[in-house]
């Protein structure tokens, strides 16, 4: 058995040999913390003393450490302060001050628990006594009055500040003073003086609530209580809108809404003077400020955005709040103007396109951000205008394509039909303004048609070649052909009607016609003289 357990046995026990050892039991440490604390880690409760005694009411400070083998403070520990009475009080290793303890006696107890999850308590004994502090219902408890401040009164950070207060006991002891009188804050942890004069060097920003509390001769306590407030407390500022991670496009007016208040300016902006309320982006900077609360913004850049709203008070100090807003950039708007859906155009006709494209950011778009397609013979040209003679036969959808300077395009179409290319006709024989002989009998013509889908005309059996006289519509051709058709044509003198003594001038036609019905034509005049 180690003397450590020989110690643990006897703890509270008597003289070990002739007196030579006194073993003394402490109470409350669940570590067994004494002797070994060195060889182990042990926790602290430097407040409040153990078996102290407050007035109902009163502000109670704790405050306590786990330190480790080498007597370091365990910076990864986790605190719980308990009552047995009120059960969890705060958490931390110096929770704030609390007034709400129940009357009666409290076993206090912190648990720490490091960060490998080992758990180490101590505990220290409380008393809460009533307003008599005491049990004793016929003891009257003493008078504790705060003479300065007063209640509510406000001091620059870095004053120092006096307390004055008093005490009276209506039993034996008459007025109080000394230690009999204890200051507390609930901001500066625990004590602040005694007597019923103190002054408090450097206080702690923040509100006090400053507890004076009187004890007399026979432990009944009295106490008054009052708050101050050092320093300027700073304002807060709430945007109601726009939400966090709200998104607009480009040039849209986004509404900003918020409010800020001040615990001693009120509503800001309200009538203090110098009270404002200011926005700000984190890409544009200022966007303005004033009495009121509601901006709209439409020039906002495209991007990521954190709008910052600043509330500030007449002393200068500011309380801010933001939300994150994406401002997307504006799709650009495009149209064809001509042609219209719909149109047909012979196949080999120059067809004009006419467009145009306009962006929020960019303004009116031209050159290579338009851009025209065809979804049969793919990029056409590029710009607001353009024409194209070399379009294939079919069906086209036609698109124009607006792109801006970020990338972000929109289109529109049109369909159109380039149509059948109409057949070509040629007279090869005879020459224009040929004059034939008195005696010839019939006149030879010669001809040839072709078309740029069937090719030459008549070989294609879906296609013609026709002969016209002006003087008396279709008439043979050689006798090679049938139906009127072919590369030859004959007319006949007995078909033309005799002008005696006359030389008579004919319109000689040829019509190609192709596939689709459509034709092509020639013409030449002949003379054709007449005997008396």
């Amino acid at each position: 058995m180690t003397w450590q357990q020989v110690i643990r046995k006897l703890a509270g026990c008597c003289v070990i040999g002739l007196g030579l050892l006194s073993i003394i039991a402490t109470s409350g440490n669940e570590n067994d913390q004494g002797t070994d604390e060195a060889s182990r880690p042990y926790i602290r409760i430097t407040s409040p003393s153990d078996g102290s005694t407050y007035a109902e009411k009163s502000y109670v400070s704790f405050s306590g450490t786990l330190y480790d083998t080498t007597r370091t403070p365990v910076t990864d520990a986790a605190y719980v302060w308990t009552s047995d009475i009120d059960g969890q009080i705060g958490t931390g290793a110096s929770p704030e001050a609390i007034n709400t303890l129940s009357k009666g006696t409290h076993t206090i107890t912190l648990t720490a628990t490091d960060g490998n999850g080992a758990a180490y308590s101590q505990t220290c004994t409380l008393i809460i006594a009533g307003d008599s502090g005491t049990s004793d219902d016929n003891e009257v408890a003493p008078t504790a009055t705060i003479v300065s401040p007063a209640d509510g009164a406000r001091f620059t950070e870095g004053d120092s500040i006096s307390f004055t207060g008093s005490a009276v006991d209506e039993g034996e002891d008459g007025l109080l003073t000394g230690s009999a009188l204890v200051w507390y804050s609930s901001k500066e942890g625990g004590s602040i003086g005694t007597g019923t004069s103190i002054v408090l060097e450097n206080p702690v920003s923040g509100t006090h609530v400053i507890t004076l509390i009187a004890t007399d001769s026979g432990g009944a306590t009295g106490s008054a209580e009052i708050s101050i407030v050092v320093g300027n407390n700073p304002p807060t500022a709430t945007i109601s809108f726009p939400a966090d991670g709200s998104t607009y496009a480009a040039g849209e007016s986004v509404v900003l809404t918020g409010s800020g208040y001040d615990a001693e300016d009120g509503a800001i902006p309200g009538d203090t003077d110098g009270t404002r309320l200011s926005w700000s982006s984190s890409v544009d900077g200022f966007l303005g400020s004033g009495s009121g609360v509601t901006i709209p913004v439409s020039s906002l850049s495209r991007g990521n955005h954190v709008i910052t709203l600043t509330a500030i008070d007449s002393e200068g100090a500011t309380g801010t709040t933001s939300v994150g807003v994406t401002v997307s950039n504006t799709i650009p708007t495009v149209t064809i103007d001509y042609p219209l859906t719909g149109a047909t155009f012979d196949f080999g006709d120059t067809v004009t396109f006419n467009g145009q494209g306009t962006d929020t950011e960019d303004g009116d778009l031209t050159d290579r951000q338009l851009v025209w397609r065809s979804d049969l013979d793919g990029v056409i040209g590029t710009g607001a205008s353009v024409q194209v003679q070399t379009l294939s036969r079919g069906t086209h959808e036609i698109t124009l394509t607006g792109t801006d300077s970020d990338d972000a395009s929109a289109t529109a179409s049109v369909s159109i039909t380039m149509g059948n290319t109409p057949p070509t006709a040629t007279i090869t024989y005879p020459a224009e303004g040929t004059t034939y002989a008195v005696t010839d009998d019939y006149f030879i013509f010669n001809g040839i048609g072709n078309d740029a889908e069937d090719g030459p005309i008549p070989d294609n059996p879906n296609t013609r070649l026709e002969w016209y006289c002006s003087a008396g519509g279709l008439f043979n051709p050689g006798p090679e052909n049938t139906n009127h058709t072919g590369t030859h044509g004959v007319l006949l003198r007995e078909d033309l009607t005799p002008v005696p003594g006359a030389t008579v001038t004919y319109t000689i036609t040829l019509v190609a016609t192709d596939s689709n019905g459509d034709t092509g034509t020639d013409a030449i005049t002949i003379l054709v003289p007449f005997p008396k």
